[in-house]
């Protein structure tokens, strides 16, 4: 019979938890390497599943190996009872790499088409890095705005400090080469000069710029990435999308995270003589929504937050119950396991909806997301048995410190029972026995527990009685070893074949 410790170790609950949550960081180090390819280059339902798949193969292994070292599996019947919980877990967890699959299908369906900007802005560097490739970043925009498929306004700023308009807002003419003129001096201040864009789109500077503009952000430098959060936030206010070119040099992880935290792309452009090629590239493309990522959205924005915290939390409970079967412990330990997965589960969903382009760059989301999606309430490990009490078990004693499940509930229902009995309980020696005075005024005799006035036994709690039974090893009357009047072998007076009886 399985055994269980009479109160939860929180040393060994306090184990689970961390080895759990570590398993979450491990994860999202995984999750990271791979998550840009499993959105970008796939499938993205596909991607986000295979996500969700390796997530579940980690936490089967770590959850596997705990219950390895704390199961109970000294007979067949235990041992078929584990696998009969693993079994049921995998299928949760098999359930969740499925469901996640047709959630982010659904959670794709739809909006793209409010993605379609309505005039272009480009913001191109002119900091003193960018010296001699003047001509080229003229002609890139102009082999852009003159390609079949483009019919919408555009403008250009410069920036180095602070962004200058160098073209106002319209439609391409050949008299804007002359225009576009640029000087390479000056630093890299890309999110002041993207503030400056919003301003002068705000205030009605770029006339004819249409409800949803999008910036072309061409930058080989390094910037200050503080502050990305709050220009996300303001570009989603304004229905503007950015999208950024890296040439050869610049920070890319700052310039990736920027496009997505404001529903463009990030495209890497290995030399300048390539810009054209790589803006036609950013101005085709946007980001797609997934579950796990920041979303921009012109419109309907209620609809899809609504959608992915549905989606995630019926994933978490699927998730949560995955968990419970693999700690396979006490009654007790699987409902704490659960609830605490599921309200875990929940405020990991929650978190990652609501500080999405935020001042907490998305990566750090996920990493939340990670660790409160694996971290589980269990026991790490059982008590130590001295060999006493191993002895004791297997002599089908019961262990000092645990209790089988049987024995657990015997107690709580004599407990019930104690609570609700109309007569007070005597204890004697720990032994708690109930009484009847009105059927039964002598049976506890204070010298003894058969007889009111000489009769007991060995059970007695006053050992010490001068008048104890006549089994009573303390009582120097009865027939116990030391009673010199008794018939045992140590009586000199009543022993006829002693050899030490003078009277024999």
């Amino acid at each position: 019979m399985k055994k269980k410790m009479k109160k939860s170790s929180g040393k060994g609950v306090s184990k689970h938890l961390i080895l759990t949550a570590l398993t979450g960081v491990i994860f999202w180090l995984i999750g990271e390497l791979a998550f840009t390819f499993l959105t970008e280059k796939i499938w993205t339902p596909l991607g986000i599943s295979v996500y969700f798949l390796v997530f579940a193969v980690l936490m089967f292994i770590i959850l596997f190996i705990i219950l390895a070292v704390k199961a109970d599996v000294s007979t067949k019947e235990k041992k078929r009872n584990i696998k009969e919980a693993c079994t049921l877990g995998i299928i949760a967890m098999a359930a969740v790499v499925a469901f996640s699959c047709l959630f982010e299908f659904l959670y794709e369906l739809g909006g793209r088409d409010y993605y379609e900007p309505t005039s272009y802005i480009f913001l191109v560097d002119d900091s003193g890095s960018m010296d001699g490739t003047e001509d080229l970043r003229v002609q890139a925009i102009k082999d852009v705005m003159t390609s079949d498929n483009v019919d919408e306004p555009y403008a250009v700023y410069r920036f180095a400090y602070d962004a200058e308009l160098i073209k106002p807002m319209g439609k391409y003419d050949d008299s804007d080469v002359q225009l576009m003129s640029f000087e390479s001096m000056g630093g890299t201040e890309i999110l002041t000069s993207i503030k400056t864009i919003v301003k002068d789109f705000s205030d009605g500077k770029l006339a004819g710029a249409g409800v949803s503009p999008k910036i072309l952000l061409v930058s080989d430098g390094h910037s200050s990435s503080f502050g990305t959060g709050s220009v996300a936030r303001l570009c989603k206010k304004n229905l503007i999308s950015v999208s950024t070119i890296g040439i050869d040099g610049c920070n890319e992880s700052f310039l990736k995270k920027l496009a997505d935290s404001t529903g463009g792309v990030f495209v890497r452009c290995e030399d300048v003589s390539q810009l054209a090629e790589s803006l036609e590239q950013a101005k085709g493309f946007n980001t797609d929504r997934n579950l796990l990522s920041t979303r921009f959205v012109y419109k309907n924005d209620a609809l899809y937050a609504f959608l992915r915290i549905i989606f995630l939390c019926m994933l978490g409970v699927a998730w949560s119950i995955g968990k419970m079967y693999f700690c396979h412990d006490s009654n007790k330990i699987l409902k704490k396991s659960l609830l605490f997965s599921i309200i875990c589960c929940v405020a990991a969903v929650l978190i990652l909806e609501f500080f999405a382009g935020s001042f907490i760059d998305i990566e750090y989301l996920r990493l939340i997301f990670c660790v409160l999606w694996a971290i589980t309430y269990g026991e790490f490990g059982s008590a130590k048995k001295g060999s006493a009490a191993k002895y004791a078990e297997t002599k089908g004693m019961p262990v000092p410190g645990f209790v089988s499940d049987a024995e657990d509930e015997q107690k709580k229902l004599q407990s019930e029972k104690e609570k609700n009995d109309p007569f007070k309980s005597l204890v004697f020696d720990g032994t708690t026995k109930e009484t009847n005075p009105a059927s039964d005024p002598f049976s506890y005799n204070p010298l003894g527990n058969s007889s009111a006035v000489s009769g007991g036994n060995s059970g007695s709690s006053f050992v010490q009685n001068p008048l104890g039974g006549q089994n009573s090893s303390s009582s120097q009357i009865g027939n116990g070893a030391g009673n010199p009047f008794g018939n045992n072998a140590g009586n000199i007076f009543t022993d006829n074949s002693s050899t030490n009886n003078p009277f024999g």
